[in-house]
């Protein structure tokens, strides 16, 4: 079975892979989960992202569960824990002029039989890594080069049973009403 896993961790074990096996600084690889159009433009120009040239790389990602529930199953423990196996989507943004080759770079080198088991060792089994996807996009008035990768995923989260302390009575379910 796979190590149990938080949505925290899933972030750290890919990023910290797709950094090592792209070799792009850390600050060239950005967190934007929840950002959109104008929040995501700020969000870039207010950092060294805002500088850039064409000839440099940066990443932004996203991870999100996948909509598909039938990917999400629960299992009940002896130990009053329950294991949620869930799936979820790893989004790539690569921008630059060697997008394609930083993309076909994590494609092929998280396909491998080691990076694999190296990752599922950590907690995420691998299911699929999409081909990348052309598409070119205007920041700033520049055309910059862009590749989108998926990187499909699997892992376990082990979530502890909360015990009551005690029964929810008729006091709890009274409505206080202010008088006016």
């Amino acid at each position: 079975m796979i190590p149990a896993i938080t949505f925290e961790d899933i972030i750290k074990v890919i990023g910290n892979e797709i950094l090592e096996q792209t070799n792009i600084r850390r600050d060239m690889f950005k967190n934007v989960t929840g950002v959109r159009g104008s929040s995501l433009a700020k969000k870039l120009s207010d950092t060294e992202l805002g500088s850039i040239n064409l000839n440099d790389t940066f990443i932004v990602f996203e991870l999100n569960e996948d909509e598909d529930t039938s990917n999400n199953v629960t299992i009940n423990e002896s130990d009053d824990t329950v294991n949620l196996f869930t799936a979820y989507n790893f989004f790539l943004k690569i921008y630059g002029n060697k997008c394609h080759t930083v993309a076909q770079q994590i494609l092929t080198r998280l396909r491998s039989r080691l990076i694999s088991f190296r990752l599922r060792g950590r907690g995420v089994l691998l299911t699929e890594i999409t081909f990348p996807v052309n598409q070119n996009e205007f920041i700033n008035n520049t055309l910059w080069p862009r590749c989108d990768l998926t990187i499909k995923l699997r892992v376990r989260h082990n979530i502890s049973l909360v015990k009551p302390e005690g029964e929810f009575s008729d006091e709890n379910c009274q409505i206080i009403i202010d008088e006016i």
